[in-house]
């Protein structure tokens, strides 16, 4: 089953947006993974989810509940090899 790994960037977001973003993504079969802040105001969030599913799927999801932020975003997918 591949595993897929997003990187998901919100502009001018507050903590609630991540909040909100993190329920969204929870209820599409998304799981935290960690939290990265090399930039003071610009975090960025790291899911992965483990489905047999495409990539597009994928992206359609986080689309969705980036969308329901209300903030512009930005992401990248990895779908990482199987064995």
């Amino acid at each position: 089953m591949p595993t897929y790994t997003a990187n998901i960037r919100l502009q001018d977001a507050l903590e609630q947006d991540y909040v909100l973003l993190n329920r969204e993504l929870k209820q599409r079969s998304f799981r935290l993974f960690s939290i990265i802040h090399e930039e003071p105001d610009r975090p960025e969030t790291l899911y992965f989810r483990r489905e047999n599913t495409f990539i597009h799927e994928v992206a359609s999801d986080l689309v969705i509940a980036a969308k329901k932020t209300g903030k512009p975003f930005s992401f990248t997918i990895e779908k990482e090899k199987e064995n």
